[in-house]
Protein backbone atom coordinates (compact mmCIF):
# COMPACT_ATOMS: atom_id res chain seq x y z
CA UNK A 1 0.00 0.00 0.00
CA UNK A 2 2.67 2.21 0.83
CA UNK A 3 4.51 1.77 -2.48
CA UNK A 4 1.20 2.47 -4.35
CA UNK A 5 0.80 5.78 -2.55
CA UNK A 6 4.25 6.79 -3.04
CA UNK A 7 3.94 6.26 -6.85
CA UNK A 8 0.65 8.09 -7.09
CA UNK A 9 2.39 11.12 -5.16
CA UNK A 10 5.13 10.81 -7.99
CA UNK A 11 2.80 10.44 -10.61
CA UNK A 12 0.97 13.32 -10.26
CA UNK A 13 4.17 15.84 -9.22
CA UNK A 14 5.05 14.70 -12.98
CA UNK A 15 1.37 16.37 -13.94
CA UNK A 16 2.33 19.49 -12.37
CA UNK A 17 6.36 20.08 -13.46
CA UNK A 18 4.30 18.98 -17.18
CA UNK A 19 1.74 21.63 -16.90
CA UNK A 20 4.13 24.22 -14.83
CA UNK A 21 4.55 26.07 -18.31
CA UNK A 22 1.16 26.19 -19.47
CA UNK A 23 -1.26 27.24 -16.19
CA UNK A 24 -4.88 28.09 -16.79
CA UNK A 25 -6.45 30.62 -14.02
CA UNK A 26 -9.94 30.29 -13.10
CA UNK A 27 -11.65 33.72 -12.08
CA UNK A 28 -15.26 34.12 -11.10
CA UNK A 29 -17.41 35.66 -13.91
CA UNK A 30 -17.11 39.83 -14.36
CA UNK A 31 -20.80 41.74 -15.37
CA UNK A 32 -20.99 40.84 -19.11
CA UNK A 33 -20.59 44.66 -20.93
CA UNK A 34 -22.57 45.01 -23.71
CA UNK A 35 -21.35 45.20 -27.12
CA UNK A 36 -22.22 47.99 -29.16
CA UNK A 37 -21.93 48.44 -33.52
CA UNK A 38 -19.17 50.69 -32.79
CA UNK A 39 -17.02 48.78 -30.72
CA UNK A 40 -17.20 45.30 -32.57
CA UNK A 41 -16.24 47.79 -35.23
CA UNK A 42 -13.30 49.31 -33.67
CA UNK A 43 -12.17 45.73 -32.55
CA UNK A 44 -11.78 44.64 -36.27
CA UNK A 45 -10.10 47.14 -36.82
CA UNK A 46 -8.21 48.53 -34.50
CA UNK A 47 -4.71 46.46 -33.05
CA UNK A 48 -4.22 44.75 -29.46
CA UNK A 49 -5.80 47.13 -26.59
CA UNK A 50 -3.76 49.36 -24.33
CA UNK A 51 -3.72 50.35 -21.15
CA UNK A 52 -3.71 54.12 -21.54
CA UNK A 53 -6.53 55.33 -19.53
CA UNK A 54 -8.17 58.22 -20.57
CA UNK A 55 -11.80 59.05 -19.35
CA UNK A 56 -10.71 60.40 -16.29
CA UNK A 57 -8.29 63.07 -17.99
CA UNK A 58 -11.07 64.14 -20.90
CA UNK A 59 -12.39 67.62 -19.86
CA UNK A 60 -16.13 68.49 -20.99
CA UNK A 61 -17.45 72.46 -20.89
CA UNK A 62 -20.34 72.56 -20.56
CA UNK A 63 -21.38 69.23 -18.62
CA UNK A 64 -25.10 69.97 -19.61
CA UNK A 65 -25.87 71.71 -23.24
CA UNK A 66 -28.52 73.25 -24.31
CA UNK A 67 -30.01 71.70 -28.08
CA UNK A 68 -28.05 73.81 -30.17
CA UNK A 69 -25.14 75.08 -28.06
CA UNK A 70 -21.23 73.92 -28.71
CA UNK A 71 -19.63 71.34 -26.36
CA UNK A 72 -15.85 71.51 -26.20
CA UNK A 73 -13.52 68.91 -25.56
CA UNK A 74 -10.10 69.20 -24.14
CA UNK A 75 -7.98 66.15 -23.29
CA UNK A 76 -4.29 66.58 -21.86
CA UNK A 77 -1.68 63.34 -21.30
CA UNK A 78 1.49 63.39 -19.49
CA UNK A 79 3.42 61.29 -22.25
CA UNK A 80 4.74 62.39 -25.20
CA UNK A 81 2.20 62.41 -27.79
CA UNK A 82 2.32 59.49 -29.46
CA UNK A 83 -0.89 59.70 -32.04
CA UNK A 84 -1.80 62.59 -34.21
CA UNK A 85 -5.72 62.56 -33.20
CA UNK A 86 -7.16 60.61 -30.48
CA UNK A 87 -11.24 59.43 -31.42
CA UNK A 88 -13.86 59.54 -28.80
CA UNK A 89 -17.04 57.15 -29.28
CA UNK A 90 -20.07 58.41 -27.43
CA UNK A 91 -22.90 56.27 -26.74
CA UNK A 92 -27.06 57.41 -26.05
CA UNK A 93 -28.65 54.47 -23.86
CA UNK A 94 -32.39 56.61 -25.20
CA UNK A 95 -32.24 56.77 -28.42
CA UNK A 96 -29.29 53.61 -28.97
CA UNK A 97 -27.09 56.50 -30.81
CA UNK A 98 -23.84 56.69 -31.21
CA UNK A 99 -21.33 60.08 -32.40
CA UNK A 100 -17.71 60.47 -32.52
CA UNK A 101 -15.42 63.16 -31.32
CA UNK A 102 -12.27 63.84 -33.13
CA UNK A 103 -9.77 65.77 -30.86
CA UNK A 104 -6.70 67.19 -32.38
CA UNK A 105 -3.43 67.53 -30.95
CA UNK A 106 -2.37 71.19 -30.33
CA UNK A 107 1.06 72.06 -29.90
CA UNK A 108 0.86 75.76 -28.44
CA UNK A 109 -1.22 74.39 -25.88
CA UNK A 110 0.09 70.70 -25.67
CA UNK A 111 -3.39 69.27 -25.26
CA UNK A 112 -6.03 67.50 -27.51
CA UNK A 113 -8.56 69.71 -28.22
CA UNK A 114 -12.26 69.21 -29.89
CA UNK A 115 -16.01 70.73 -30.43
CA UNK A 116 -19.34 68.87 -30.85
CA UNK A 117 -22.69 70.74 -32.49
CA UNK A 118 -24.93 69.35 -29.66
CA UNK A 119 -27.28 70.25 -32.43
CA UNK A 120 -25.87 67.11 -34.83
CA UNK A 121 -27.50 64.78 -31.50
CA UNK A 122 -30.17 64.04 -29.86
CA UNK A 123 -31.36 64.98 -26.25
CA UNK A 124 -30.33 62.72 -23.61
CA UNK A 125 -27.46 61.70 -21.58
CA UNK A 126 -24.29 60.68 -23.62
CA UNK A 127 -21.34 58.05 -21.93
CA UNK A 128 -17.97 57.55 -23.27
CA UNK A 129 -17.65 53.82 -24.33
CA UNK A 130 -14.25 53.61 -26.53
CA UNK A 131 -10.75 55.69 -26.86
CA UNK A 132 -8.63 55.51 -30.12
CA UNK A 133 -5.40 56.67 -31.05
CA UNK A 134 -4.97 57.26 -34.68
CA UNK A 135 -2.02 57.79 -36.71
CA UNK A 136 -1.09 57.64 -40.67
CA UNK A 137 1.59 55.51 -40.18
CA UNK A 138 0.21 53.13 -38.16
CA UNK A 139 -2.86 51.09 -37.22
CA UNK A 140 -5.92 52.38 -34.83
CA UNK A 141 -5.19 51.86 -31.39
CA UNK A 142 -7.80 50.94 -28.92
CA UNK A 143 -6.72 53.19 -25.72
CA UNK A 144 -9.56 52.29 -23.10
CA UNK A 145 -13.07 50.67 -23.31
CA UNK A 146 -15.55 52.12 -20.64
CA UNK A 147 -18.84 49.74 -19.61
CA UNK A 148 -21.60 51.61 -20.01
CA UNK A 149 -23.51 52.88 -16.75
CA UNK A 150 -26.99 52.34 -15.30
CA UNK A 151 -29.23 55.30 -16.14
CA UNK A 152 -29.62 56.30 -12.66
CA UNK A 153 -25.91 56.57 -11.91
CA UNK A 154 -24.56 60.43 -12.33
CA UNK A 155 -22.10 61.06 -15.04
CA UNK A 156 -18.41 60.43 -15.12
CA UNK A 157 -15.82 63.10 -16.14
CA UNK A 158 -16.22 62.33 -19.61
CA UNK A 159 -19.94 62.13 -20.17
CA UNK A 160 -22.05 65.06 -21.40
CA UNK A 161 -25.97 65.53 -21.43
CA UNK A 162 -27.77 67.52 -24.09
CA UNK A 163 -30.91 69.17 -22.76
CA UNK A 164 -34.00 70.58 -24.49
CA UNK A 165 -33.69 73.87 -26.55
CA UNK A 166 -35.53 76.35 -24.70
CA UNK A 167 -38.24 76.77 -27.53
CA UNK A 168 -39.03 73.33 -26.87
CA UNK A 169 -40.48 73.80 -23.90
CA UNK A 170 -42.25 77.34 -24.20
CA UNK A 171 -44.61 78.39 -26.51
CA UNK A 172 -43.51 81.18 -28.30
CA UNK A 173 -47.00 82.26 -30.20
CA UNK A 174 -48.53 82.26 -27.04
CA UNK A 175 -46.89 85.78 -26.44
CA UNK A 176 -49.42 88.45 -25.22
CA UNK A 177 -49.25 91.80 -24.04
CA UNK A 178 -51.97 94.95 -23.33
CA UNK A 179 -51.86 97.61 -24.80
CA UNK A 180 -49.62 97.58 -27.93
CA UNK A 181 -49.24 101.02 -27.95
CA UNK A 182 -48.49 101.84 -24.38
CA UNK A 183 -48.80 105.62 -23.85
CA UNK A 184 -46.91 107.31 -21.04
CA UNK A 185 -48.11 106.72 -17.58
CA UNK A 186 -50.01 103.37 -18.55
CA UNK A 187 -48.28 99.98 -17.77
CA UNK A 188 -47.73 96.78 -19.57
CA UNK A 189 -49.32 93.74 -19.23
CA UNK A 190 -47.48 90.47 -20.50
CA UNK A 191 -48.25 86.52 -20.23
CA UNK A 192 -46.51 83.64 -21.98
CA UNK A 193 -46.83 80.10 -21.71
CA UNK A 194 -45.39 76.71 -22.04
CA UNK A 195 -45.51 73.79 -23.69
CA UNK A 196 -47.83 71.08 -22.90
CA UNK A 197 -46.39 69.29 -19.39
CA UNK A 198 -43.47 71.41 -19.00
CA UNK A 199 -43.12 73.61 -16.15
CA UNK A 200 -40.80 76.41 -15.44
CA UNK A 201 -39.81 78.84 -12.41
CA UNK A 202 -37.64 81.98 -11.84
CA UNK A 203 -39.37 82.92 -15.13
CA UNK A 204 -38.86 86.77 -16.40
CA UNK A 205 -38.89 88.63 -19.67
CA UNK A 206 -36.17 91.53 -20.54
CA UNK A 207 -37.24 94.34 -23.03
CA UNK A 208 -34.62 96.18 -24.78
CA UNK A 209 -35.39 100.10 -25.89
CA UNK A 210 -34.36 100.49 -29.44
CA UNK A 211 -33.55 104.24 -29.35
CA UNK A 212 -32.50 104.87 -25.48
CA UNK A 213 -29.00 104.37 -25.74
CA UNK A 214 -26.57 105.69 -22.58
CA UNK A 215 -22.80 107.27 -23.46
CA UNK A 216 -21.13 104.17 -23.28
CA UNK A 217 -23.75 102.34 -26.22
CA UNK A 218 -26.21 100.39 -23.60
CA UNK A 219 -29.95 99.93 -24.32
CA UNK A 220 -32.29 100.80 -21.76
CA UNK A 221 -33.98 97.78 -20.78
CA UNK A 222 -36.98 96.99 -18.72
CA UNK A 223 -37.32 93.33 -16.78
CA UNK A 224 -40.63 91.83 -15.64
CA UNK A 225 -40.68 89.13 -13.31
CA UNK A 226 -43.13 86.18 -14.15
CA UNK A 227 -45.84 84.68 -12.24
CA UNK A 228 -48.13 81.48 -12.81
CA UNK A 229 -51.35 82.24 -12.74
CA UNK A 230 -53.82 79.05 -11.93
CA UNK A 231 -57.04 80.68 -13.85
CA UNK A 232 -55.28 81.47 -17.33
CA UNK A 233 -52.08 78.57 -16.86
CA UNK A 234 -49.60 81.43 -18.13
CA UNK A 235 -47.16 83.08 -17.02
CA UNK A 236 -47.36 87.02 -16.23
CA UNK A 237 -46.04 90.17 -15.14
CA UNK A 238 -46.92 93.59 -15.08
CA UNK A 239 -44.86 96.49 -15.58
CA UNK A 240 -44.98 99.86 -13.89
CA UNK A 241 -46.16 103.25 -15.61
CA UNK A 242 -43.94 104.28 -18.44
CA UNK A 243 -42.25 107.76 -18.27
CA UNK A 244 -41.71 110.09 -21.04
CA UNK A 245 -37.65 109.02 -21.30
CA UNK A 246 -39.14 105.93 -22.12
CA UNK A 247 -40.72 106.81 -25.18
CA UNK A 248 -40.21 104.72 -28.67
CA UNK A 249 -39.60 101.41 -29.63
CA UNK A 250 -39.31 98.25 -27.12
CA UNK A 251 -38.59 94.67 -28.45
CA UNK A 252 -37.71 91.69 -25.94
CA UNK A 253 -34.23 91.17 -25.34
CA UNK A 254 -34.43 87.36 -23.78
CA UNK A 255 -36.39 85.10 -22.07
CA UNK A 256 -35.07 83.92 -18.48
CA UNK A 257 -36.60 80.71 -16.49
CA UNK A 258 -35.30 77.60 -14.96
CA UNK A 259 -36.57 74.02 -16.13
CA UNK A 260 -38.17 71.74 -14.16
CA UNK A 261 -34.81 69.67 -13.93
CA UNK A 262 -33.57 73.37 -12.17
CA UNK A 263 -31.50 73.63 -15.28
CA UNK A 264 -31.48 77.64 -15.97
CA UNK A 265 -31.95 78.75 -19.50
CA UNK A 266 -31.78 82.21 -21.46
CA UNK A 267 -33.41 82.51 -24.74
CA UNK A 268 -32.36 85.31 -26.61
CA UNK A 269 -34.06 87.70 -30.00
CA UNK A 270 -32.91 86.08 -32.95
CA UNK A 271 -33.42 90.41 -34.42
CA UNK A 272 -31.56 91.53 -30.99
CA UNK A 273 -28.63 89.09 -31.93
CA UNK A 274 -28.29 90.27 -35.41
CA UNK A 275 -28.16 93.81 -34.20
CA UNK A 276 -25.85 93.58 -31.99
CA UNK A 277 -23.54 91.63 -34.45
CA UNK A 278 -23.92 94.38 -36.91
CA UNK A 279 -22.84 97.18 -34.30
CA UNK A 280 -19.63 94.97 -33.57
CA UNK A 281 -18.94 94.35 -37.19
CA UNK A 282 -19.20 98.37 -37.94
CA UNK A 283 -16.35 98.98 -35.03
CA UNK A 284 -14.00 96.29 -36.52
CA UNK A 285 -14.18 97.49 -39.84
CA UNK A 286 -13.65 101.56 -37.67
CA UNK A 287 -10.38 99.59 -35.86
CA UNK A 288 -9.05 97.91 -38.95
CA UNK A 289 -8.89 100.87 -40.82
CA UNK A 290 -7.58 103.09 -37.92
CA UNK A 291 -4.68 99.78 -37.92
CA UNK A 292 -3.75 100.57 -41.83
CA UNK A 293 -3.54 103.75 -41.37
CA UNK A 294 -1.35 103.17 -38.38
CA UNK A 295 0.90 100.40 -40.56
CA UNK A 296 0.80 102.88 -43.47
CA UNK A 297 2.83 106.19 -41.71
CA UNK A 298 6.26 106.31 -41.01
CA UNK A 299 6.60 107.66 -37.04
CA UNK A 300 10.31 108.29 -35.50
CA UNK A 301 9.00 106.39 -32.23
CA UNK A 302 8.70 102.59 -34.10
CA UNK A 303 8.33 100.99 -30.82
CA UNK A 304 5.18 103.85 -29.71
CA UNK A 305 3.67 102.96 -33.37
CA UNK A 306 4.24 99.04 -33.10
CA UNK A 307 2.25 99.43 -29.98
CA UNK A 308 -0.35 101.08 -30.91
CA UNK A 309 -0.48 98.13 -33.37
CA UNK A 310 -0.66 95.65 -31.49
CA UNK A 311 -3.40 97.40 -28.85
CA UNK A 312 -5.65 97.62 -32.44
CA UNK A 313 -4.81 94.23 -32.93
CA UNK A 314 -5.97 92.83 -29.98
CA UNK A 315 -8.92 95.10 -29.72
CA UNK A 316 -10.12 94.10 -33.11
CA UNK A 317 -9.59 90.13 -31.56
CA UNK A 318 -11.56 90.77 -28.80
CA UNK A 319 -14.26 92.19 -30.96
CA UNK A 320 -14.42 89.27 -33.11
CA UNK A 321 -14.51 86.61 -30.24
CA UNK A 322 -17.73 88.76 -28.98
CA UNK A 323 -19.31 88.82 -32.34
CA UNK A 324 -18.38 84.84 -32.62
CA UNK A 325 -20.00 84.35 -29.11
CA UNK A 326 -23.11 85.88 -29.71
CA UNK A 327 -24.19 83.83 -33.08
CA UNK A 328 -23.99 80.92 -30.44
CA UNK A 329 -26.18 82.08 -28.47
CA UNK A 330 -29.28 80.31 -28.03
CA UNK A 331 -31.92 82.53 -29.70
CA UNK A 332 -35.70 82.62 -31.33
CA UNK A 333 -38.25 84.44 -33.14
CA UNK A 334 -39.50 86.93 -30.26
CA UNK A 335 -41.04 89.45 -32.50
CA UNK A 336 -44.70 88.78 -31.10
CA UNK A 337 -43.08 91.03 -28.25
CA UNK A 338 -42.49 94.51 -29.53
CA UNK A 339 -43.93 97.25 -28.46
CA UNK A 340 -44.21 101.05 -28.93
CA UNK A 341 -44.44 103.84 -26.28
CA UNK A 342 -46.39 106.81 -27.23
CA UNK A 343 -46.70 110.44 -25.34
CA UNK A 344 -50.26 110.96 -23.83
CA UNK A 345 -52.31 112.83 -26.37
CA UNK A 346 -53.19 116.61 -24.87
CA UNK A 347 -57.18 116.73 -24.40
CA UNK A 348 -58.69 119.92 -26.61
CA UNK A 349 -60.95 122.23 -24.30
CA UNK A 350 -64.54 122.24 -26.37
CA UNK A 351 -66.03 124.62 -23.76
CA UNK A 352 -67.51 127.50 -25.88
CA UNK A 353 -65.07 130.87 -25.49
CA UNK A 354 -67.20 133.29 -23.37
CA UNK A 355 -67.03 136.89 -24.70
CA UNK A 356 -65.76 139.66 -22.94
CA UNK A 357 -68.51 142.36 -22.05
CA UNK A 358 -67.58 145.94 -21.95
CA UNK A 359 -67.61 147.79 -18.83
CA UNK A 360 -70.51 150.09 -18.81
CA UNK A 361 -70.17 151.28 -14.74
CA UNK A 362 -67.72 153.94 -14.05
CA UNK A 363 -67.68 152.21 -10.74
CA UNK A 364 -65.49 149.42 -12.42
CA UNK A 365 -63.23 152.06 -13.64
CA UNK A 366 -62.46 153.05 -9.87
CA UNK A 367 -58.79 152.26 -8.85
CA UNK A 368 -57.44 152.11 -12.89
CA UNK A 369 -53.88 153.82 -12.97
CA UNK A 370 -53.76 156.47 -15.69
CA UNK A 371 -51.09 154.40 -17.38
CA UNK A 372 -54.15 152.11 -17.82
CA UNK A 373 -55.98 154.14 -19.64
CA UNK A 374 -56.45 155.04 -23.32
CA UNK A 375 -53.99 157.17 -24.33
CA UNK A 376 -56.19 158.29 -27.38
CA UNK A 377 -59.56 158.84 -26.54
CA UNK A 378 -62.33 156.51 -28.40
CA UNK A 379 -64.51 158.12 -30.95
CA UNK A 380 -68.22 159.41 -30.10
CA UNK A 381 -70.94 158.75 -31.95
CA UNK A 382 -72.97 161.38 -33.29
CA UNK A 383 -76.03 161.38 -31.02
CA UNK A 384 -73.18 161.91 -27.86
CA UNK A 385 -71.62 164.64 -29.70
CA UNK A 386 -74.47 166.61 -29.98
CA UNK A 387 -75.06 165.94 -26.27
CA UNK A 388 -72.08 167.83 -25.21
CA UNK A 389 -72.36 170.62 -27.80
CA UNK A 390 -75.93 171.40 -25.82
CA UNK A 391 -74.61 171.04 -23.12
CA UNK A 392 -71.57 173.69 -23.46
CA UNK A 393 -73.86 175.89 -24.59
CA UNK A 394 -76.39 176.03 -21.31
CA UNK A 395 -73.19 175.89 -19.69
CA UNK A 396 -72.22 179.46 -21.66
CA UNK A 397 -75.84 180.67 -20.33
CA UNK A 398 -75.31 179.80 -17.08
CA UNK A 399 -72.05 181.89 -16.44
CA UNK A 400 -73.93 185.23 -18.15
CA UNK A 401 -76.77 185.09 -16.25
CA UNK A 402 -75.34 183.73 -12.69
CA UNK A 403 -75.23 186.15 -9.81
CA UNK A 404 -72.19 185.59 -6.77
CA UNK A 405 -74.37 185.75 -3.87
CA UNK A 406 -78.06 184.50 -4.40
CA UNK A 407 -77.33 181.73 -7.10
CA UNK A 408 -74.36 179.64 -5.99
CA UNK A 409 -76.34 176.87 -4.79
CA UNK A 410 -78.49 176.86 -8.17
CA UNK A 411 -75.11 176.98 -9.83
CA UNK A 412 -73.90 174.56 -7.84
CA UNK A 413 -77.03 172.00 -8.64
CA UNK A 414 -77.03 172.88 -12.46
CA UNK A 415 -73.35 172.08 -12.45
CA UNK A 416 -73.69 168.33 -10.93
CA UNK A 417 -76.10 167.69 -13.75
CA UNK A 418 -74.00 168.87 -16.09
CA UNK A 419 -71.24 166.62 -14.49
CA UNK A 420 -73.22 163.70 -14.55
CA UNK A 421 -74.34 164.14 -18.09
CA UNK A 422 -70.33 164.51 -19.16
CA UNK A 423 -69.59 161.46 -17.13
CA UNK A 424 -72.34 159.17 -18.20
CA UNK A 425 -70.40 156.08 -20.03
CA UNK A 426 -69.99 155.71 -23.59
CA UNK A 427 -71.79 152.67 -24.38
CA UNK A 428 -70.75 151.30 -27.52
CA UNK A 429 -73.60 150.51 -30.13
CA UNK A 430 -75.07 146.99 -30.24
CA UNK A 431 -77.95 146.81 -32.09
CA UNK A 432 -80.31 149.30 -33.87
CA UNK A 433 -82.93 149.00 -30.99
CA UNK A 434 -80.59 150.14 -27.92
CA UNK A 435 -79.60 153.09 -30.13
CA UNK A 436 -82.77 154.12 -30.77
CA UNK A 437 -83.62 153.67 -27.23
CA UNK A 438 -80.89 156.07 -26.01
CA UNK A 439 -81.35 158.60 -28.12
CA UNK A 440 -84.94 159.09 -27.01
CA UNK A 441 -83.42 159.09 -23.47
CA UNK A 442 -80.94 162.18 -24.43
CA UNK A 443 -83.65 164.15 -25.67
CA UNK A 444 -85.89 163.80 -22.72
CA UNK A 445 -83.25 164.35 -20.66
CA UNK A 446 -81.87 167.41 -22.68
CA UNK A 447 -86.29 169.16 -22.38
CA UNK A 448 -85.91 168.08 -18.37
CA UNK A 449 -82.68 170.66 -18.06
CA UNK A 450 -83.96 173.48 -20.61
CA UNK A 451 -87.34 173.55 -18.59
CA UNK A 452 -85.51 173.40 -15.23
CA UNK A 453 -83.53 176.26 -16.52
CA UNK A 454 -86.20 178.59 -17.82
CA UNK A 455 -88.27 177.95 -14.23
CA UNK A 456 -85.11 179.15 -12.81
CA UNK A 457 -84.72 182.16 -14.45
CA UNK A 458 -88.54 182.88 -13.99
CA UNK A 459 -87.83 182.68 -10.40
CA UNK A 460 -85.00 185.04 -10.11
CA UNK A 461 -87.01 187.66 -12.62
CA UNK A 462 -89.77 187.92 -10.24
CA UNK A 463 -87.64 188.58 -7.57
Amino acid sequence: MKKRFVHILLVLGLMLLVNYGNQTVWAAPSEEIESTPAMETEKEEAGTENTLIVSDKVIVEPKKARFGEQVTFSLTLLEEPAFETIVLNYYSNETKAEKEVTLTYDSETQRYTGQLESGSTSVGQWQLIQAIGMNQESEPLILETIPLMNEDQELKQSDFEVLAHPSALLDLSSIKFEPKDVKVGEKLQFSLKTNENTVVTNGAVVFRSIASIDEEGNHAQLTLQLMYNEETKAYEGESSSFTNEMIGEWVIDSIQATDGKGNPFILYNQFVIEHDRANVQVQIDELKKQLAEAQSVDELDELEQQKQINQLTENIQQLEKSKDSKEKLLQADLSLGDFTVVEQPIEEDTRPIEEEVPVKNQEEQVGKKDSDLPLVKPFAPKKQRDDLLETNVLDDVLKKEQKPNDNSEKKTAANESIQSMESSPKAEEKNSQEESESTIFSNGTLLIVVAAFVLINGFIFKF
